[in-house]
């Protein structure tokens, strides 16, 4: 029901925001399969879907997350989770629906839209505006949004404390004078303000954050390429957190977080074929920097610098990566790929000590025994092949990949040093980085299928990793490499699995009509350890009916989810991650739209119909505070958004 907003482009700022950033780094690293399964290029059997009366072969119909070098944009966000309170949730393992591509190319003319949508229970307000053209090779767009969400009751009626004000512009502009050749600029903004969340010890009163994106494609005369593209991408990201601006300041002391944050990445890739065989090169760059200092004092007006949390961190990584696919006719191909990453990480004030807060030095000193002086430097080889497969003339396809898919710590969990106190309660939040810890070394296999059986569709896809090297975030128990015993929070290596599988099935079963189901399971295992790893999903289903005319439509979605009882939620003996088990719960949503013109439409809807009182056991991330809990989620919540375009 919140698809409209999907394909407008603007329905979330911050998503657009990280998609954006994101399409640029996944495809940079071979640390995990394609984000969409059976999508653009890894269709199998794609070559016959031209053929006449034969039914297009579905795409896999989940997509898997992975984990990457991004902590500030780390997750899947989750659309099909109350709209008061989306946010970016899941960790590694984690299957979320497919929600579709979005179209960067603009049709000829000049098109648009305009719309504004309302929420209750979190009393959210939207609007957007989109427009976008193309003419005699030329094309732009912009798009523009703004959202503001309060507080909202859950299934009790008890008031959640919750809310931000969201504002996101963007614009691009392009030259494609021919097909294979274009280049095109983006710029955007994104400005979020009083930012609250029930649980938090700090508020975020601002982030800014401008991005700019660079492409250019072409398909030079003679010579081994038939394209080349190149891609630049630069982001700067500014954070203020404190827990005085937007609440009474009752903590002993006023404290403020200012975080400073710039990602540079650069590609460029090269195809050519030799026969039959279809190849890539190319070679890749990202930048990573992040700079953070807390101020305290008795109040506002009288804080100092009192703790480096990140000191200046870096982590540059250079890639060099080939792909090739050999076509095996009817149907069957097989593509593989090898990638090298060359890793050097350092930070630059680790040995400033400011106050009573030993420097960060210090802390990696006493937590691990390392300085964190130097570069560390790492060269990590992954590569993974691909067999895939298209029967049942072409509406029918399969697959199955296996691969070692290589991730480097970033900079948080290198060089992050949070010191709150060196006794008591305070020790809890105590929180260091491990410059010495190793890449995560991902072995994976994965298999799936997909048929389209005309007026039906059916698809699955399952996988199992075993990682050695797997990053957490750990308390300090005396484990191997650490000298702590305090309960602190560090990062530390371990071994751990992770399997998962998903399936969807689609039936249209009259005119109009359709029904579709959607469900998943993941189980994570601390193999080191002999634990569950933290913040993984618990089993869920959804069942979804809608009707669907000319000029209305209608359905509903019922989302059950089981009770989470393999939790990591005790700090003395494990990491105390998860905020605990979570209950089983089912909520059920209903939507309609009415499209009278072509020009026009209304959507409407209610989400939680029952007003059941649940919790999500997927937490929000937040870099400053390890003692997050999860609220329970919201309750009855009506919604209304209207569209025009032109």
């Amino acid at each position: 029901m919140r698809k409209l907003a999907l394909i407008v482009g603007a329905a979330s700022a911050a998503v657009l925001f990280a998609e954006d950033a994101r399409a640029q780094s996944a495809p940079d690293r071979s640390i995990a399969p394609k984000q969409q399964m059976g999508h653009g290029k890894q269709d199998i059997g794609h070559t016959q879907k031209a053929k006449a009366g034969i039914p297009e072969p579905p795409k896999y119909p989940m997509a898997t997350f992975q984990a990457v070098n991004d902590r500030l944009n780390k997750n899947t966000p989750r659309y099909d989770t109350a709209t008061c309170a989306q946010y970016f949730g899941g960790p590694q393992g984690t299957f979320v629906p497919s929600e579709g591509g979005h179209n960067r190319m603009p049709q000829p003319g000049v098109r648009g839209r305009l719309g504004v949508g309302y929420v209750g229970n979190c009393d959210k307000l939207e609007a957007f505006g989109t427009v976008n053209g193309r003419q005699d090779g030329f094309f732009g767009s912009a798009v523009a949004y703004h959202e503001e969400v309060d507080n909202y009751k859950d299934g009790k009626g008890d008031e959640v404390r919750y809310g931000f004000d969201k504002t996101f512009a963007t614009a691009t502009l392009g030259y494609a004078p021919k097909p294979g050749t274009s280049i095109s600029l983006m710029g955007a903004y994104l400005l979020k303000e009083d930012i609250v969340f029930d649980g938090s010890r700090t508020d975020t009163p601002e982030i800014k954050a401008p991005l700019g994106k660079l492409k250019l494609s072409f398909s030079p005369e003679g010579g081994w390429f038939d394209q080349i593209r190149l891609s630049g991408f630069v982001r700067g990201f500014e954070r203020r957190n404190n827990n005085f601006e937007l609440r009474p300041l009752t903590a002993p002391r006023a404290m403020q977080i200012d975080l400073d944050r710039f990602d540079l990445r650069g590609r460029m890739e090269g195809d050519f074929a030799i026969g039959e065989v279809k190849n890539s090169i190319g070679i890749a760059f990202e930048h990573d920097n992040r700079d953070a200092l807390r101020s305290a004092g008795p109040d506002s007006t009288t804080m100092v610098p009192q703790s480096q949390f990140f000191p200046d961190a870096t982590v540059n990584v250079f890639s060099l990566f080939g792909n090739s696919a050999w076509p095996l006719g009817e149907g069957r191909r097989i593509e593989g790929g090898l990638r090298y990453d060359h890793v050097r990480a350092d930070a630059g004030n680790i040995d400033t000590q400011l106050g009573v807060t030993p420097s960060p030095e210090t802390q990696y000193q006493n937590a691990f025994g390392v300085s964190g002086h130097g570069t560390k430097t790492e060269n990590n080889v992954g590569a993974h092949v691909r067999y895939e497969h298209g029967f049942m003339k072409g509406s029918a396809q399969a697959f199955v990949e296996v691969g070692r898919y290589m991730r480097t710590a970033d900079p948080q969990e290198r060089f992050f040093a949070r010191f709150d106190g060196p006794a008591g309660q305070a020790v809890l939040s105590n929180w260091v980085g491990n410059p010495e810890i190793d890449p995560e070394a991902h072995h994976k296999v994965e298999v799936g299928a997909a048929l389209n059986g005309g007026s039906w569709d059916i698809g699955g896809t399952a996988y199992y990793d075993y990682a050695l090297d797997y990053i957490i975030r750990d308390r300090a128990h005396l484990q191997t490499g650490v000298l702590l015993n305090d309960s602190s929070n560090i990062y530390r290596n371990i071994d751990a699995s992770i399997f998962a599988i998903a399936a969807e099935a689609n039936w249209r079963f009259a005119t109009g009509w359709s029904v579709g189901i959607w469900g998943q399971y993941v189980h994570g295992e601390n193999e080191s350890d002999g634990i569950p790893l933290a913040q993984i999903p618990p089993l869920e289903g959804q069942l979804r009916l809608a009707y669907g005319s000319e000029h209305w439509s209608a359905g509903g979605r019922l989302r059950a989810v089981a009770r989470q009882t393999r939790v990591d939620d005790d700090v003395a003996t494990g990491s105390g991650v998860d905020d605990g088990e979570t209950s089983e719960f089912v909520t059920l949503d209903l939507f309609a739209a009415v499209h009278p013109v072509k020009w026009a439409r209304l959507d409407f809807g209610v989400e939680n119909v029952f007003d059941v009182r649940y919790r999500e056991h997927i937490e929000r991330v937040d870099q400053n505070d390890p003692l997050y809990r999860q609220p329970a989620s919201p309750g009855l919540a009506g919604w209304v958004r209207a569209e025009v375009k032109f």
